[in-house]
């Protein structure tokens, strides 16, 4: 947050467009803070002085005396609101002269402009959500896929919230049972406490949400797939050819693209986002070149799947040697390019190092189908889609529950011991709680809260 307040103790009138800039045919501003009501009826004086709860009144808005527009504007009382806060919203016709000049309105009697996330912050604050949820707002509003915003969906209606729950409950049991165990170490038998196979269980249950979380990340914004290979490979024909258009410089000289692009195709409904990036070249001729060449790694690290260009119309080198290692790991489709122009010599040692992987030939210019590629695509989207994932998991949150599965197994091994050391089962518990109270919010730190609301919009 920009403006230095204290988020927990602020009560500031906020107010802000909550639907997207621009011309639209309906634009929607939100009122939220103790006066919310109040401010509202300034710029709309025919609103009741009692409105009916949740129910649309068609009003004139009227700034400085002057009619502005038709609208329509909806009061949720506390604490029964998105906020848990009184709270309005002002449906107008979505021209951004109209917006400005009623925030303009509502700033100038008394509102202030709500940060980014600050709507579903004081819904935080106020109990409505815990951040789990609160971080699954911003997950939904940004979902590319419908997988994706189901995935979100579920973890806005506390999927994730209630197993933590569970497990919280279960380990304050469990903390009383050693307690009592440091109190009466003779007459305790800790490691025959029932709760411990609950907690063996919410351990097992973090695994699997741990093992499926990168497909749950892919599912929500898309299939990152990297184009690589040498220099002048042929990556930006294939990039062109399958997006449909010529977004990338092709030529003949090597190194024309610097820098990498992105774009994004869809395969059965699903975003594939393609990177064609700097070719690889064993030895770089500028720093520019260099930096290009960098970058282009960090992408590949990073990829969901790669398609590995292998030119069959040049003897194979160093660089091409350095590919197939640092792609060898990744998900890739290895793609002989230029066929209309291959080297049989050369054709035939691509087939003897890559034909047991996923492999293909293809001569770019000729056929812009790519058919065989587009199947690879398409084989990995339709994997990805039959996986089971329960609900979607950030990356704040993949770092604690992690940590949480460490501390479980600690917890777990000790006990399963028969003679465990009690005192620091019970440190491994207490953090273990503390890991618990960060993911839901219990356990706040400034800084977290800030990044965690930084990355929405205004007017959420």
């Amino acid at each position: 947050m920009r403006r230095q307040v204290d988020l927990w103790l602020d009560s500031d009138t906020i107010a802000a467009l909550s639907t997207p800039p621009g011309i639209s045919g309906l634009a929607v501003v939100r009122v939220s803070g103790p006066r919310a009501l109040e401010l509202a009826r300034a710029c709309a004086p025919e609103l009741p002085q009692f409105p009916r709860p949740r129910r649309a009144t068609r009003v004139g808005l009227v700034i400085e005396g002057q009619p502005l527009d038709q609208a329509v504007v909806t009061v949720f009382p506390a604490p029964n609101s998105y906020t848990g806060e009184d709270l309005v919203e002002i449906s107008l016709h979505g021209s951004p002269v109209l917006v400005d000049r009623l925030l303009a309105a509502l700033f100038s009697a008394g509102a202030r402009r709500a940060e980014a996330g600050e709507f579903t912050l004081r819904a935080f604050r106020n109990r409505r959500v815990d951040l789990i949820q609160a971080e699954a707002v911003n997950a939904l509003i940004h979902a590319r896929t419908l997988d994706g915003a189901r995935l979100a969906l579920s973890s806005l209606d506390g999927a994730l919230s209630r197993r933590m729950v569970r497990l919280r409950g279960h380990l304050i049991e469990l903390g009383a049972a050693l307690e009592s165990e440091i109190e009466f170490a003779e007459e305790q038998h800790i490691g025959s406490i029932p709760v411990l196979d609950e907690v063996k269980r919410a351990r097992d249950e973090i695994g699997v949400i741990l093992e499926h979380a990168p497909f749950n990340e892919i599912l929500a914004h898309g299939l990152n797939v990297v184009i690589a290979g040498r220099v002048n490979a042929g990556k930006s024909t294939l990039f062109n050819r399958l997006l449909g258009q010529e977004r990338a410089l092709v030529s003949s000289r090597p190194g024309t693209t610097r820098d990498f692009l992105t774009e994004t195709i869809y395969m059965d409904g699903f975003p594939v986002n393609l990177t064609d990036v700097a070719g690889w070249e064993s030895e770089s001729l500028d720093e520019l070149e260099s930096r290009g060449i960098r970058r282009g790694v960090e992408r590949l690290q990073s990829a969901d799947a790669v398609l590995f260009l292998v030119d069959a119309s040049r003897p194979m080198s160093a660089a091409d040697s350095e590919m197939n290692r640092m792609t060898s790991g990744h998900c890739r489709l290895v793609v002989a390019t230029k066929m209309d122009r291959a080297d049989d010599d050369v054709v035939k040692r691509i087939r003897e190092l890559h034909g047991a992987d996923d492999y293909c030939e293809v001569c770019a210019l000729n056929d812009p189908d790519l058919p065989m590629v587009r199947q690879f695509l398409r084989r990995r989207v339709r994997g990805l889609a039959r996986r089971e994932n329960d609900f979607s998991v950030s990356a704040r949150q993949r770092e604690l529950l992690r940590d949480l599965e460490e501390r479980l197994n600690r917890i777990c091994a000790g006990l399963e011991q028969g003679n465990p050391g009690v005192e620091l089962l019970a440190e491994e518990l207490r953090r273990a709680l503390d890991c618990i109270g960060r993911l839901t919010g219990e356990i706040t730190a400034g800084d977290v809260i800030e990044a965690v609301f930084s990355r929405f919009c205004i007017g959420k």
